[in-house]
């Protein structure tokens, strides 16, 4: 739908023009609307995708020509209608100045004028935004262009064509990562590219104020900046990097709720050098995986990250996996951030090493796992792990994500059925609780987990703090009493069905155990 904001300090004059047509049958939003310019300016900066501005010019707090004013020196360019009455006509000429497309004469207003105005103005304003965007795309692949393999061929005259904000001297190349992009895609998930050309226009905000400077999107999470700058003074540039660097970053805030992290790289003289600086930035902004984000991240920061073999954990674990076999949380959480440190310090210059160290780790926790319960499956087990981590922006989320899947390990080691108990038990038990119902023996028991039934009863009693009478006549009153109070089954039918051949048995050992017949507890 086409967005119309209506700004007219009038209330009856807006409500009138508003339900004076049906709008949305002729595909158009009418429900943005202000009483005066500044509060329309404030609604803009929250709707940078309006097509059209219908404003009043006399009004309070701010006129009708000041926010006209406003918006052109704003990084969009909405169709603007004034309306007016005759005394204003001195006015809207003064506001002609400023592009307005058309203009609306209140007293003479009426609905189908009114409605084949706004229509053609939309069709205008439509024409205009595809050509601009054309003109767009192409300088968008050129400014790529310069970055990927430093294409010069009329240089001039591309400049001139598609009126670039860049010379030679000074050049700084800037790649901004939006912080948290997944959860800010699903938030845009059907508008995407919306949000990316919000970001773009709110990085043009700062950059239209600059004498040079130049944007383009490289996908819908990462933008790069180029600034120039005629001042020799290193100083003086850097200090201009960093005010331009802070207003983008407080106009994102601001404007469009993101935080960023920069990489920046030196600055140099030469269009020859856009590639390599590129290069630079892209690569300091990866950074952003083991300093944190919402970082400006300078050439200088990159001695952090030293040239060295990559660093293997293996060896590191026995007292990760001692502290996991006593299912000790604290020990554990201290074990791995030990070795968290170990692989974040030692300073790798490939970041693709510190996952290959990650993943170690992960095969460390498999196999372990895979040691204790072939039948475990780890959290999230068909994923690509390495595409996974990579997808995480710092080291501290890998942690962090690393960290949960442990916590899922030891609440699942601590249940009941797992509590520091044999292999052999576990499987006594699973072939319990399928055959319950059954007439088994501890014999049959033994014989499923290839033991002796003196070596094995032994173990079974040590595990379970029971022998296997007591633990099975357990299983079978526990099952009853799911089945007296969720079913409307008779005491007879519940006896056969949990394993007992006489109901007098059943009842006599269910009273012993609970403390009441099944009777009685089916009542209670």
């Amino acid at each position: 739908m086409y967005k119309i904001l209506l700004v007219e300090d009038e209330p009856i004059f807006r409500f009138a023009l508003k339900t004076l047509i049906e709008w949305e049958k002729h595909n158009i939003d009418m429900s943005l609307e202000a009483p005066n310019g500044k509060k329309a300016l404030e609604i803009i900066k929250n709707n940078m995708d309006v097509d059209v501005v219908i404003t009043d010019i006399n009004m309070p707090v701010m006129d009708g020509l000041k926010l006209i004013e406003e918006i052109r020196k704003m990084n969009i360019n909405p169709s603007i209608i004034v309306l007016s009455a005759y005394d204003d006509f001195n006015l809207v000429r003064q506001a002609f100045k400023y592009g307005v497309t058309d203009y609306i004469l209140k007293r003479e207003m009426e609905p189908e004028q009114v409605l084949e105005l706004i229509i053609n103005v939309i069709k205008k304003h439509d024409n205009i935004n595809k050509n601009n965007n054309i003109i767009n795309k192409d300088k968008d692949k050129y400014i790529k262009s310069l970055l990927n393999d430093g294409e010069k061929y009329n240089l001039k005259q591309q400049i001139a064509t598609y009126k670039l904000k860049l010379i030679s001297n000074n050049m700084t190349v800037c790649c901004i990562l939006i912080d948290n992009y997944q959860q800010i895609s699903k938030r845009y998930s059907n508008s995407i590219n919306d949000f990316e050309r919000s970001v773009l226009r709110a990085i043009d905000q700062v950059l239209i104020k600059l004498q040079y400077g130049e944007v383009v999107a490289i996908s819908s999470s990462e933008y790069v900046v180029i600034l120039s700058d005629r001042t020799n003074n290193i100083s003086k540039i850097n200090k201009h990097i960093e005010e331009a660097l802070e207003a983008v970053r407080h106009v994102l805030f601001n404007g469009v709720n993101i935080n960023i992290s920069i990489g920046i790289s030196e600055t140099k003289n030469g269009y020859d050098y856009i590639p390599i600086s590129y290069k630079q930035a892209k690569k300091n902004s990866q950074l952003r995986f083991l300093l944190g984000k919402g970082k400006n991240i300078y050439p200088k920061d990159s001695v952090y990250v030293k040239e060295s073999n990559r660093h293997s954990i293996i060896g590191q674990e026995r007292n990760l996996i001692n502290a996991l076999n006593r299912l000790d949380k604290e020990s554990v959480n201290h074990e791995l951030d030990k070795i968290f440190y170990s692989i974040s310090k030692f300073k790798v210059r490939k970041i693709n090493d510190i996952i290959t160290s990650y993943m170690e780790l992960f095969f460390l926790i498999s196999q372990y796992m895979n040691d204790i319960d072939k039948d475990y499956r780890l959290p999230n087990e068909k994923v690509n792990f390495y595409e996974h981590i990579k997808s995480y922006e710092t080291v501290e989320e890998v942690n962090n994500w690393i960290k949960s899947i442990i916590e899922e390990i030891i609440n699942y080691l601590q249940e009941d059925k797992y509590q520091e108990i044999s292999q052999s038990t576990k499987k006594a038990k699973q072939f319990i609780e399928k055959h319950y119902k059954e007439k088994i023996t501890f014999k049959n028991v033994c014989e499923y987990v290839h033991l002796s039934e003196a070596y094995f009863s032994k173990i079974f009693a040590k595990d379970l703090k029971l022998t296997f009478t007591e633990y099975l006549t357990k299983k079978r009153i526990e099952k009853a009493k799911e089945l007296l109070g969720d079913t409307d089954m008779k005491i007879y039918e519940i006896c056969y069905c949990v394993g007992y051949a006489n109901v007098e048995h059943f009842s006599r050992t269910f009273k012993k155990i609970v403390g009441m017949s099944p009777k009685q507890y089916k009542k209670s």
